[in-house]
Formats: structure tokens, C-alpha cells, sequence
């Protein structure tokens, strides 16, 4: 958000595209905003994202709402890639809002013409790999979490030390973020005192794709941070691979 002009941006993620919905308000009462639309465009060339089609707010008078979309397509969308990246991207977008200003005078008459074109540069953002998961109820975690292993699903382990988490439960918190899975059997709550703890969450990533996880966690002996291991189980491989790897 800025001074003259207020945009922010709402992440819908599908199979196969990616919609950017940017939300904007006109902050000054003597402009009338149209056709406006935000260019975005990635910063890493490699990107497996593309722009396939962008949709403009007609008009925006001052102090009202409007919001411009961009549609952006998938290499990989399925869930089923034979790449993370291509399962779930995470590039860093630029972005800048374009559009045409018309003058409006005291009287609220707007001038006439199409306008001046004109754009801003917006703060980069980016996705993430909890973009493309939402979290989901389980009722009995070990029953599910052995359900999968029985049905041959996938599985992936990683080990991490994160000297800059202060505790167990900033731990849960950094974890569950990073992964926008929900917490099972309310083992988001560490107890006190606790120099250890477990975390399970579930959910299912884009293409409803299942995926549990088990987070073993404890404070490292030195007292610097924590160390954990991090289990990954889904029926996909890559789904696996892309959720162990996401914790940073």
C-alpha cells in the first residue's frame, strides 16, 4: 500500500493457473482511474509461470474499490510433474499498475478525453508453497498416517537446524506457515516447559493431492534454536519432495 494509491494482492491457486486478484483504491479525490490492470512479470526468466490473460478495472473513482485480475498458466499443474518446480512455483514478481487519469474538478465532473496514461511501481511479491495448500481435518493422524504408508504412498525426510528459532513453539508456528497445513490432535500446542514435541499436520495440495506430515522438533543441547525432522507422506513423490523442501 502507498500514499496515492492502495493495492493489494489476493493469491487463487488451481491446477493449472495461478489468478492474482489485486484489490485497489483510488486515494485521491481529484482523479478518476481508468482501464486499470497491473503488469506483472517474474523475476527469474525461468520462471514455468506465463501470463495467459489480463482482466482491468474499468473505472475507479476516488475512494472506491475495484480489482484487476491476471491470469497465469501452469508448465505443470497436475500435481503430478516430474519437477517441484513445476509443481508449485515460487518465483518473485515486479509489478506495476498501470492506467489512464482523468481530472475531476470540485463539482465531482470529470474531464472530458480518454485521460493521460500513466503507471506505479508496486512492491515485488511473491508465492509461496503454502499458496498452494490448504489445510484439512483428520480425525485419528496415526490411522491415516499408516493408511497411506499401506497404500504404497510416498515419503520424504528432511533434518533441519534452525538456530534462529528462539523455541518449540515459534518452531510450530514457522513450520505450520510455511507448510498452510491444518494442525491435527491440537499438536500446535507445545507444552510448557516441553524440550521436545511432535507436530502433525494435514491437508492437501493443489489437485487434491493428500499429504501428511510429521514434524519431530527438539531445543538443540547447546540452546541454540532448534533441531527437527521433518516427514513428508502424500501419494505423490513430488508433492513429497516439494513440501520437505519448503521450510526455509
Amino acid at each position: 500500500i502507498n500514499a496515492e494509491y492502495g493495492v493489494t494482492v489476493v493469491r487463487h491457486v488451481f491446477a493449472a493457473h495461478v489468478l492474482l486478484q489485486f484489490n485497489c483504491t483510488n486515494t485521491l479525490a481529484d482523479q478518476l482511474l481508468r482501464d486499470v490492470s497491473v503488469a506483472v512479470e517474474p523475476t527469474d526468466e525461468s520462471c514455468a509461470l506465463r501470463v495467459e490473460r489480463v482482466v482491468p478495472a474499468p473505472a475507479l473513482p476516488y475512494a472506491a474499490d475495484g480489482a484487476t485480475y491476471v491470469l497465469l498458466s501452469t508448465a505443470a499443474g497436475d500435481g503430478h510433474g516430474d519437477a517441484a518446480a513445476g509443481v508449485a512455483p515460487t518465483p518473485t514478481f515486479s509489478a506495476t499498475l498501470r492506467f489512464s487519469v482523468c481530472d475531476v474538478d470540485a463539482h465531482g465532473d470529470v474531464a472530458d478525453g480518454d485521460g493521460v496514461e500513466d503507471e506505479y511501481e508496486l512492491e515485488e511479491f511473491a508465492l509461496a508453497t503454502a499458496d498452494y495448500v490448504r489445510g484439512s481435518f483428520v480425525a485419528d493422524f496415526a490411522d491415516e498416517w499408516d493408511a497411506l504408508a499401506a497404500a504404497g504412498a510416498a515419503e520424504a525426510v528432511e533434518t533441519y537446524a534452525l538456530p534462529a528459532v528462539g523455541s518449540l513453539a515459534d518452531a510450530v508456528q514457522s513450520v505450520s506457515r510455511y507448510l498452510g497445513l491444518q494442525a491435527a490432535e491440537q499438536s500446535d500446542v507445545v507444552a510448557d516447559g516441553a524440550k521436545k514435541h511432535i507436530l502433525y499436520l494435514a491437508g492437501r495440495f493443489v489437485g487434491d493431492v493428500p499429504v501428511l506430515v510429521r514434524v519431530r522438533m527438539r531445543l538443540a543441547k547447546d540452546g541454540g534454536g532448534v533441531n527437527m525432522e521433518v516427514t513428508v507422506r502424500s501419494p505423490s513423490e513430488v508433492v513429497c519432495n516439494t513440501l520437505v523442501q519448503a521450510i526455509q
